[in-house]
């Protein structure tokens, strides 16, 4: 029997209720903790909690878009090595590519910088793609099964940014610190108010990606072969579909 969507919803919800009872009964046996106390330190630690919005919606871009991979039965394990390469595209594009000038030591845009912004990101989404690919080509064309190639990506990341920090990219005006200089106000995305480590670019990426991954694999015929694909691939071949 499937759970009901208020059963569904309810076990989670009575599962952080009960492991706070049992923080407060094990903090107050053993510091005399009062519940007023208690509760006001959650709160504030709810509270504070929009300081660290901006990490929670990148990785939900990242575990959404990921579902789309695991959906199909590859196994993406080197979405932090993707977020990286797209990192390192959107850096390029903000500080060295030609959309950027260096006046007095500091880089400047020479260009809109709504154009130059909307470049990095595409970009950086390219090359995060770039790096996925090529997992995906070493499994259709050589049988490397995916999950050792893009966990070894990640670390080819790491490397790449302390080499490229440490080398061409090392900033002016660093203080002989290994990072490059920082990246122009102009080109910085816009903060929201009502919580200044967010972004609006990055709400508006979280929509995206969200409204993009629930169209393509919940009503697309691309999401539905992609779903046999991962259950069952013996059918598509079955039916003719070349993998």
């Amino acid at each position: 029997v499937k759970p009901s969507r208020v059963r569904s919803a309810a076990i989670p919800a009575l599962s952080v209720l009960v492991g706070l009872a049992l923080s407060y009964t094990l903090l107050f046996v053993l510091t005399g903790l009062s519940l007023q106390r208690f509760a006001k330190v959650f709160i504030d630690a709810v509270y504070s909690f929009q300081s660290y919005l901006d990490i929670y919606f990148t990785l939900l871009i990242l575990g959404v878009s990921t579902a789309i991979s695991f959906r199909a039965g590859f196994w993406n394990v080197g979405a932090e090595g993707q977020y990286v390469a797209g990192m390192l595209g959107a850096t390029y594009i903000a500080l060295f590519s030609s959309f950027v000038a260096y006046e007095g030591g500091y880089p400047r845009p020479v260009a809109d910088p709504t154009i130059v912004k909307l470049t990095a990101i595409i970009f950086g989404a390219i090359l995060g793609s770039a790096l996925s690919l090529v997992a995906a080509l070493l499994k259709a064309y050589m049988g490397v099964h995916e999950v050792p190639v893009t966990l070894i990506l990640n670390y080819v990341m790491y490397f790449a940014v302390d080499a490229l920090v440490a080398g061409p990219w090392r900033g002016k005006r660093v203080y002989g610190y290994f990072r490059t200089d920082e990246i122009p106000e102009e080109l910085k995305l816009s903060v929201v108010h009502w919580a200044p480590s967010l972004r609006w670019e990055l709400l508006l990426a979280v929509a995206i990606v969200i409204a993009f991954t629930a169209y393509l694999t919940l009503w697309s015929p691309l999401g539905l072969w992609i779903k046999i694909r991962g259950v069952n691939p013996a059918a598509l071949r079955f039916h003719g579909v070349d993998e």
